[in-house]
Formats: C-alpha cells, structure tokens, sequence
C-alpha cells in the first residue's frame, strides 16, 4: 500500500519515526518505513538508536549523497504502490496524519500535506527564518506552493520524474519535480500538515539562503526550467534587472546598504520585502 520514506541528516528523528509507526499500526495498512542517514555528523547517538528499530529498512551513508539523490534512492527500495515523503524535522501533530492521506491513494496522485508552524517561542537568533515560517510556508497549501516536505505521491510517477540529483546542494529541487509532475498530473493541496522543528539559527539560514541563490543561476544555465522559474518573484526581479541592463548599477547600490539590510533582516521587524533585497544581493553576486 504505502511506503514512508525518511531522509535524515543531523537531526533527532526518534519521536517522528516512532509516531508513524504508531499510526501506521493502528491504521491497520500494509506498508513498509524506510529511513537513510545521509552521512549526519550530529545527532549519531539518536541516529543509531534509530537503526536498531525492528520496523524500519535502515540506510547509512558514508559520504554525504545530496538532498536530491537520497530521496531518489528511497524510493526505489520502496515496495509499495505509493511513497509518502516526510522531512526528518518534521513532528506529527494529528492523531490522524497517516489516516488522512489514505483516500488519496490512487494512481498518477500526488499530493502535497502543508507546513504548521513552530508551535513555540524562540528568541532571536531565529528570526529570519521564523518570520519567513509565518509568512509564507504556513501559506503553501493555500497558494499552492509544493516542497518536499510532507507529500505523497504515486510511486511510478515518481519514477517516471524523480528528483534532479544535478541540483546539488539546499534549493529549488523539490520546485522543478512540482514543475515536471504537473505536467502531467494536477497536484492536490490538502490541509495534513506537519511542524516543521528545524528552524536554522540566521547565521545557518543566511547561508542556506546563498546557497538556494547559487543554485537558481545554475538552473539559468544547465536546464531547460524557464516556466517554472517564472513562477519566482526572486527570480522574476533578477530577470527584469538583466533586461533593463541594471545589473552592475544595483549591484553597486545593494553593496553599499547592505549592512542596512542585513540588519533590517537579523531585527525583530523583519520583512519579506527586506529577505527579498538581500536574496537579490546574493544572487547578483552569485554571478560567475
């Protein structure tokens, strides 16, 4: 019926592990829960407690394989029809999460469940990432943005499509998958979310950010994703910059108040508008 795939990489996935398990029983549904560590050098002790759970298929990775390449791998161990991806940061908060997806399975289906916030307090070291939480990836089922996050999806439409393991590194992955599966098959957006625990520090989110930046110009030069990336005001803004030939003067504009807005970003009155002038920073100079 159903295969839960779990890729981990730094992070305490005992309590996510164990719940699926728990509401897989007692749904009463064939399935099978197979979990990866992608080469973590944190959390081990969790992370082996983990390996020893009878009711899972372990991986362990030497080197570290990407974000793209373990999921892909997960999948085709899967023995079932119908693959149900689920980030290691993620907590179940409904007793009926597994449940819930169960009259979604059905062939050429892929659904996406939603992100819930944080449920608790955190102090500043985790603005930017808080901020952009509540802005906009609690908002995802209703604009209908996907990420990997919390999806299921049919097993040989996954195959057929797969994540692009050539997009190394944090970014825009799981939004060129959306992009070829749509192609083909409407994604539906379901209100069965799942928190989303492993909020980055800034310091650590600011460079997750760079990096997603690094790899849109990458996605610029290798692939053919020109309509799915029109769909990004990050990247809708950097275009129209090329086109009015504005590159070199903003460039030079955005060095001289960066300070301003790194502080702006890093303050408790952070905006979208304020992470949208640094992203366009990092990606003008991201530029080869």
């Amino acid at each position: 019926m159903i295969s839960i795939l779990v890729p981990i990489y730094n992070f305490d996935s005992r309590e996510l592990i164990k719940e699926i398990h728990r509401q897989c029983e007692e749904a009463d549904i064939d399935y099978d829960i197979l979990v990866a560590d992608d080469a973590s050098t944190e959390c081990l002790d969790a992370i082996n407690e983990i390996s020893g759970y009878p009711y899972i298929t372990f991986f362990r990775y030497d080197e570290n394989q990407g974000r793209s390449a373990i999921r892909n791998d997960l999948a085709v161990h899967a023995k079932h029809n119908f693959l149900l991806f689920i980030d290691c940061d993620a907590q179940i908060r409904s007793n009926d999460y597994i449940k819930n997806y169960l009259p979604y399975l059905k062939d050429n289906v892929c659904v996406f469940g939603g992100i819930a916030l944080y449920p608790d307090p955190l102090s500043d070291d985790y603005s930017i990432e808080r901020m952009y939480n509540a802005k906009v990836e609690t908002k995802y089922v209703k604009n209908h943005v996907f990420t990997s996050f919390n999806f299921l999806i049919d097993r040989n439409l996954f195959l057929a499509y797969m994540f692009d393991d050539k997009i190394c590194g944090y970014g825009h992955e799981d939004t060129m998958l959306a992009y070829r599966v749509s192609e083909t098959t409407k994604i539906e957006y379901i209100d069965n979310p799942l928190v989303h625990l492993g909020i980055s520090k800034n310091d650590a989110y600011l460079n997750k950010v760079k990096e997603s930046c690094a790899n849109m110009l990458k996605l610029e030069g290798l692939y053919s994703y020109k309509d799915a990336m029109s769909g990004m005001r990050l990247w809708n803004s950097y275009t129209m910059v090329k086109r009015l030939k504005m590159k070199d003067l903003l460039r030079t504009v955005l060095y001289f108040i960066y300070p301003h807005i790194l502080k702006k970003v890093m303050s408790r009155c952070s905006s979208l508008f304020s992470l949208d002038l640094l992203k366009l920073y990092y990606i003008l100079n991201s530029e080869k």
